[in-house]
């Protein structure tokens, strides 16, 4: 068994980590949090439309990533 992640592993690790350390900053997480609306649709949009992420546990033959 292998403990070292993937190519691709790494790349969705990286896209992940750059958009939150781009939008998710920890002023911008408190202030969220303390709104009405507590969690950022566009983020959600970015990571399930453009990186994937939504369909990460869904099998592909299903529609998953």
């Amino acid at each position: 068994m292998t403990l070292l992640y993937t190519e691709v592993e790494e790349e969705l690790r990286a896209s992940v980590r750059d958009l939150l350390a781009d939008r998710c900053g920890s002023d911008a997480v408190l202030r969220r949090v303390e709104s009405a609306s507590p969690y950022d649709m566009d983020l959600w949009k970015t990571l399930s439309r453009e990186i994937g992420v939504a369909g990460l546990l869904v099998p592909e033959e299903y529609g998953g990533a």
